[in-house]
């Protein structure tokens, strides 16, 4: 199985980019490089125990076949946005301007195709292969966005009522 963005060497640009190993670092290559090193560091100092993935473990890797990509999105880290990205990237012309996908659209799952929904030799192809990226934010940013999102804005009654009593109890 072989995608259309793949070169002679099997690596897309962007993954050549991250992987110029016979050139000298520039200042922003090496800080991207220390940023992924502290990411795998952290990872691997709270990941105690190895175990088999599950299906449910891949639900938030969307996959893009076209350009060889993983997006592992985070909600409150602008999920929506590169959802939408996403949705343009994959959608075979359907979608021309990200930012005139409501919203809500952005988290219909059937509008992307995620991880879990492949076979395993699928699954491990792509892992292997695909370029992956995520993107965080800082944990309390995240938190008071959280807030303001769910608790702040009147359209999230339903929320409010399921979560929110439990809260206030």
């Amino acid at each position: 199985m072989r995608s259309t963005w793949q070169g002679k060497a099997g690596r897309s640009p962007l993954q050549a980019l991250y992987e110029s190993y016979q050139f000298e670092q520039s200042t922003l290559q090496a800080i991207h490089h220390q940023r992924r090193e502290t990411l795998s560091n952290v990872c691997n100092r709270y990941t105690r125990k190895r175990r088999l993935l599950q299906r449910y473990d891949l639900r938030h890797l969307v996959v893009d076949d076209t350009h060889g990509l993983l997006y592992c999105y985070v909600p409150k880290v602008a999920c929506t946005n590169w959802k939408r990205v996403m949705m343009v990237l994959t959608g075979q012309g359907k979608y021309k301007d990200p930012l005139e996908i409501p919203a809500h659209e952005a988290h219909v799952p059937s509008n992307l195709r995620t991880l879990s929904e492949y076979s395993v030799s699928e699954i491990n192809y792509r892992l292997r292969s695909y370029l992956k990226f995520i993107f965080v934010r800082e944990p309390f940013e995240r938190l008071v966005s959280a807030y303001r999102n769910k608790f702040t804005l009147s359209y999230n009654q339903a929320f409010h009522k399921h979560y929110g009593t439990k809260i206030i109890r």
